[in-house]
């Protein structure tokens, strides 16, 4: 079976598909729950609605194959690696030579999954918050979650996925106040064992969230000036120890490859609801009304996907359509966190 590897999306790639109106990735939150109870995660809200089958998510993926996709996102709802069909998914959208990218917290991974992951091509993207054992298990409000994700990170190693380039291992965290100094030892390490670092900006709350969230954003989300300095310092640690240059500015709210997929994406939620990216609430429609091509030819996306709409930004990059929306409930207008983050 031939390895597919993740292509580098370039501004060409996103200028054809946005003349045929085509799509480079979907992301999928599947109905499941989470065997973790991350403090910063929002996949806990009250959903109401109901839950797409298996064969709807199957025409779904159909559809973004339809329309060129290359890639199917796994994200959630929770942990995918609970959702009951997870390795018949992975069979289907491998059926269709299309790349498979999970997202999972690594706990529930073992030696015989990790086998199977690879087999499949899968890319995985696991999580990791923090080096200490005591943060890693008070943000996931689990003991013995640090030892799980270590210990299933290793299986993902042991089965191959850091052997080849690009690596077909990632791992995301998110900064936060607990483990913002944590972050540049991290990144070092990820680059030594050829996993693809991913570290994010903490998304603000929806008003669909509870206030618990918006409580917790307050406490213990980085400043802007704090995620700034910190991406700074990772792409000098990059440049410096690694000869890998990415521009500090351009990659929030992602570092370091930034984010932009609402010029080439679209999300489903577990109630077929279509987004513009997997944080943002409000849907372009329903997938059991419409279908993903319409959406696409829709006056609001033709809008969002817009080469002459910029959200604001002259120079740099368009922020995050999620806080942008979420802080002012306009999706179109700057993200007054990334306003802050210009700042020097």
């Amino acid at each position: 079976m031939k390895n597919r590897l993740i292509k580098v999306i370039t501004n060409k790639d996103i200028e054809n598909i946005q003349l045929n109106e085509e799509i480079i990735s979907l992301a999928l939150r599947l109905p499941c729950k989470c065997n973790l109870d991350c403090s910063y995660c929002y996949g806990k809200i009250e959903r109401k609605g109901v839950l797409l089958s298996f064969n709807e998510i199957k025409n779904i993926i159909l559809q973004a194959y339809e329309l060129k996709a290359r890639t199917i996102e796994i994200v959630g709802e929770g942990e995918p690696l609970l959702y009951s069909k997870f390795n018949d998914l992975i069979k289907y959208i491998n059926q269709l030579d299309m790349i498979s990218t999970l997202y999972t917290n690594c706990s529930l991974i073992t030696p015989k999954l990790s086998e199977f992951l690879y087999n499949q091509n899968v890319i995985v993207i696991g999580k990791q918050n923090s080096l200490s054992p005591d943060i890693q298990n008070k943000i996931c409000n689990l003991d013995g979650s640090y030892d799980k994700i270590i210990k299933g990170l290793g299986y993902l190693i042991d089965a191959g996925f850091t052997d080849m380039k690009p690596s077909r291992l990632g791992i995301h965290t998110v900064i936060l106040k607990e483990n913002i100094n944590d972050i540049p030892k991290m990144w070092r390490q990820w680059r030594k064992k050829n996993i693809i670092p991913q570290v994010q900006a903490l998304v603000y709350p929806s008003k669909y969230q509870s206030k618990r969230y918006l409580d917790f954003f307050k406490i213990h989300a980085s400043s802007p000036k704090e995620t700034r300095d910190l991406f700074k310092n990772l792409s000098m640690i990059d440049r410096n120890e690694f000869g890998i240059i990415w521009d500090p500015v351009t990659a929030y709210p992602i570092a370091p490859d930034s984010c932009r997929v609402v010029y080439g994406t679209l999300g489903i939620t577990q109630e077929g609801n279509i987004q513009i990216c997997s944080f943002t609430e409000k849907p372009l429609g329903n997938i059991r009304d419409t279908s993903l091509k319409r959406i696409l030819q829709s006056d609001e996306v033709k809008r969002i996907r817009s080469k002459d709409n910029n959200f604001g930004y002259q120079k740099y990059g368009y922020g995050c359509r999620a806080n942008a929306y979420n802080m002012t409930g306009d999706r179109y207008g700057p993200d007054p966190f990334y306003d802050e983050y210009l700042q020097e």
